[in-house]
């Protein structure tokens, strides 16, 4: 009986302990899901933030383009030949 009663006290030690390593194991699995989710959505927001930095890019290079366009127009004025 004696045999038994330590078989059966191991047995629920073990048993305890993969309990509390499985619990530990999701834990660790939501906090790595969390870090996950914030990770994406940092993403999304800086390629949020360089599309936008792209479109000023293009738009200031295009007044830039329009500027320089003018200022050479206007600087060699144009005469109509008859």
């Amino acid at each position: 009986m004696h045999v038994c009663v330590m078989v059966c006290s191991d047995l629920q030690n073990k048993k305890g302990n993969i309990l509390q390593a499985s619990v530990d194991y999701i834990k660790r699995l939501k906090r790595e899901q969390r870090a996950m989710s914030e990770l994406v959505a940092r993403q999304d927001e800086l390629e949020k933030t360089n599309r936008l930095l792209t479109l000023d890019i293009q738009v200031k290079q295009q007044h830039t383009i329009n500027n320089r366009w003018k200022s050479c127009c206007l600087s060699n004025s144009f005469v109509p030949m008859h």
